[in-house]
C-alpha cells in the first residue's frame, strides 16, 4: 500500500471557494475515481491557506490507473478548470508505511 499526500496552497482568500467546490457532489466523484480518502484537511498553523489530501492506493500501478481515469472524466475536467485559478502551488508526495507501524483507519471523534 502507498499513500499520496497532495498539498494545495491557495491564493489568499480563495480557501472558501476551493472547499465549496467539493460540497456539490464533487468530493463523492473524486472518491469514486481515486478510491480511499484517508483524510482531507485544512491547515490551522504553519503555512496557512493549505489543503492536504491523503489518498491510499494498493500500489503505484493502482494510483496511475485511478489518476488516469480521473483526468479523463469530463466532470472532473470541467470542475478542475474553475479550480485551477484558486491554487497558488501544488505538491505531491508518495508515502510508504513501514512494517512496524501499519496504517490504521479507525475513526476518532
Amino acid at each position: 500500500m502507498i499513500v499520496e499526500k497532495r498539498t494545495y496552497t491557495m491564493h489568499s482568500g480563495m480557501m472558501k471557494d476551493y472547499l465549496k467546490a467539493y460540497t456539490d457532489g464533487s468530493f463523492q466523484n473524486l472518491q469514486q475515481q481515486l478510491g480511499h480518502c484517508v483524510g482531507f484537511f485544512t491547515s490551522e498553523t504553519g503555512p496557512i491557506e493549505q489543503v492536504t489530501q491523503l489518498w491510499a492506493y494498493k500500489d503505484w500501478n493502482d494510483r496511475e490507473a485511478r489518476r488516469a481515469a480521473l483526468y479523463s472524466d469530463p466532470a472532473f475536467i470541467d470542475r478542475a478548470k474553475d479550480m485551477y485559478g484558486l491554487i497558488k502551488d501544488k505538491d505531491s508526495q508518495i508515502l510508504k508505511p513501514v512494517a512496524f507501524a501499519p496504517l490504521s483507519f479507525v475513526r476518532t471523534p
